[in-house]
């Protein structure tokens, strides 16, 4: 699932090298409501990206699941690199060919010293293993909308380039199911970018 709706605005964590904005009162309430949600789902085991509307997300929801978490740092957000603290609105003036790729929206591009998909699934490949291992039979991973778009291409082997034709937009505390069907070895989806449990005012992406 998404992380619930986040501040607009730029507030870079040093650390983590990545903008790092809060859950607004809103992702608060939509993460609060999907907790209560998922309790019918029997989770097993939580996992979350570390940045901190994650971390905020799924300390609301492993409180209501009393479950604990596991925080992976290769579920942080794709990296946008140069966009990371001088913004989107500027992105047409930092990087103008690379903005006219993204436009486009037909090509796995880097952004501005930032990443590409295939370059976020590689370093997401730890985290695969892992799950891979442990195999928990309802695990709910807490990360972003770009990072889901890559981890679902890498898992049902679509081309990276068509992830920004997955969710658009790719809503706020959204539940995507994938089921591993061990006979075939290979995941399939069986839910994308749900937010049947939210009403319709509490709908962000």
């Amino acid at each position: 699932m998404r992380h619930g709706n986040k501040r607009k605005i730029i507030d870079y964590n040093p650390d983590l090298k990545r903008n790092d904005p809060p859950l607004t009162d809103l992702g608060r309430k939509q993460a609060e409501i999907t907790g209560k949600f998922l309790k019918n789902h029997l989770i097993t085991k939580i996992y979350a990206s570390d940045m901190l509307r994650t971390q905020q997300t799924a300390s609301i929801i492993s409180e209501i699941l009393v479950k604990s978490v596991g925080y992976r740092k290769e579920l942080r957000e794709i990296h946008f690199g140069l966009l990371e603290t001088q913004g989107w609105n500027n992105f047409a003036n930092i990087a103008p060919e690379i903005y006219k790729i993204y436009c486009n929206r037909n090509e796995d591009f880097y952004y501005p010293k930032g990443e590409n998909g295939e370059a976020t699934y590689s370093r997401l490949l730890p985290f695969i293993k892992t799950l891979m291992d442990e195999q928990p039979k309802n695990g709910l991973i807490i990360a972003h909308g770009g990072l889901i778009r890559v981890l679902l291409c890498g898992l049902l082997g679509i081309p990276f380039a068509n992830r920004f034709h997955l969710g658009n937009p790719y809503y706020n505390c959204s539940i995507t199911h994938l089921y591993y069907n061990p006979n075939l070895q290979k995941f399939q989806l069986h839910l994308f970018n749900s937010v049947s449990h939210l009403d319709s005012h509490l709908i962000t992406g």
